[in-house]
């Protein structure tokens, strides 16, 4: 969710195979992600132990791909990252990627506008990028988004049937952009609150190849994702999405007080790739 005026986005896991087997021959590769809206906590003055904190987290869990959202003044962040680390974007949107530079190579990246000014905060976009995994050479796209609030104002024009919009234009996308077999990640900070995991959006999602990862490791879990404030209630608004095939390994979201009103959404995959 947005309690500013920044922009937010990322990504996945879980324990199961989703999506049928790995091609016969072909090495899995495994990689492991976080999505995060760190609340814009790296645009503050004075708010170093927060930032600290945030990339404390990040280093810890050692992903391979980072979906950020509200992360409006990055080169703080990345500065606090170990160098290894690289961080495409975010502009004026905060919608940014994370990426490790000793597993992957960038082969091309852009911008998806889906909105603007929805909901009064500006535009709402996805950060994409195709990354080629050094070892294997096999490619993976990730996505980072941060989509529109349905429930800030009444006369805003953000409501399930544009956030629909925004998952249309996204599945067009990735299905435009697919270059060979490479698997498709989508991480990101949704605002479905109109029904959350079952909100009109997320069921166009789902029933176009995608795999929720953290609801395929745990099928029954209840894990808010996001504290709520005086005008939006708690639940689970982040999610790691993968384009089938892709067999999820491990997922999880845990608590993190303090740095942010969001909890990061972490996942290990395996998948087939493309060369």
């Amino acid at each position: 969710m947005r309690a500013r005026p920044v922009v937010v986005a990322l990504f996945l896991l879980g324990l199961s195979c989703m999506g049928g087997a790995q091609n016969p021959g072909e090495t899995p590769v495994t990689t492991t992600l976080m999505s995060w809206n760190v609340q814009g906590q790296v645009t503050l003055d004075g708010e170093a132990p927060l930032v600290a904190a945030i990339a404390t987290r990040i280093a810890a869990s050692a992903p391979d791909f980072v979906g950020l959202q509200e992360c409006v003044r990055c080169d703080r962040l990345e500065s606090r990252l170990p160098d290894r680390y690289r961080i495409l974007g975010p502009g004026h949107t905060g919608v940014a990627i994370a990426y490790d530079t000793g597993l992957w190579d960038v082969a091309e990246t852009g911008e998806l506008l889906l909105g603007s000014n929805d909901d009064g905060w500006g535009d709402r976009i996805a950060r994409w990028g195709r990354f080629r995994h050094r070892a294997s050479r096999r490619s993976l796209y990730v996505y980072s988004t941060h989509w529109c609030v349905t429930v800030r104002r009444s006369d805003d024009r953000c409501d399930p049937a544009r956030q629909l919009d925004y998952a249309r234009a996204l599945i067009e996308h990735m299905d435009s952009r697919r270059h060979g077999k490479a698997p498709v990640v989508l991480a990101g900070d949704l605002n479905v609150f109109d029904g959350f995991e079952d909100a009109e959006p997320m069921r166009y999602l789902l029933a176009n190849q995608m795999v929720d990862a953290f609801r395929a490791a745990h099928p029954t879990r209840e894990s808010p994702t996001f504290e709520g404030n005086h005008f939006a209630p708690a639940g689970r608004i982040d999610y790691l999405l993968a384009a089938r095939p892709v067999q999820v390994l491990s997922a999880s979201s845990p608590e993190q007080p303090g740095a942010s009103d969001h909890r990061p959404v972490l996942a290990t995959v395996s998948f087939p790739g493309s060369r």
